[in-house]
């Protein structure tokens, strides 16, 4: 308002083929610039407070986000921000840590397992 950033809480009803509906909570707090705050998943587990970005949202999660009015419209019209950033690891502790922390984030950026590897 006038020169000042609102921020929203929403939530969403995640459904099947929706912009969220399959979406790696990462993407969606970078790809849209959202803060997610809760999620419910839709097996009736606990409800997660400041939810992992590993989390995939199903057809009935619920998800609450702080945004602003451009994110949110972003999510509606699914208009995703390109990615602009770099990952780099200088070295793992052991080979168990190379092993977990490759899968994760070939799950996360979608690279080749074996780039992230």
């Amino acid at each position: 308002m006038g020169e000042q950033t609102v921020l929203v809480a929403a939530e969403y009803a995640v459904e099947d083929g929706d912009t969220l509906c399959g979406r790696l909570l990462a993407e969606v707090a970078y790809g849209y610039g959202v803060t997610p705050l809760l999620c419910r998943p839709h097996d009736h587990a606990p409800p997660m407070v400041f939810p992992v970005h590993e989390w995939r949202l199903a057809g009935g999660d619920q998800l609450v986000v702080l945004a602003t009015i451009d994110s949110l419209q972003r999510i509606e019209r699914g208009e995703v921000i390109a990615p602009d950033c770099r990952v780099m690891v200088e070295r793992a502790l052991n080979a168990d840590a190379a092993f977990a922390g490759g899968n994760l984030i070939a799950q996360i950026v979608g690279c080749d397992l074996s780039e992230a590897r």
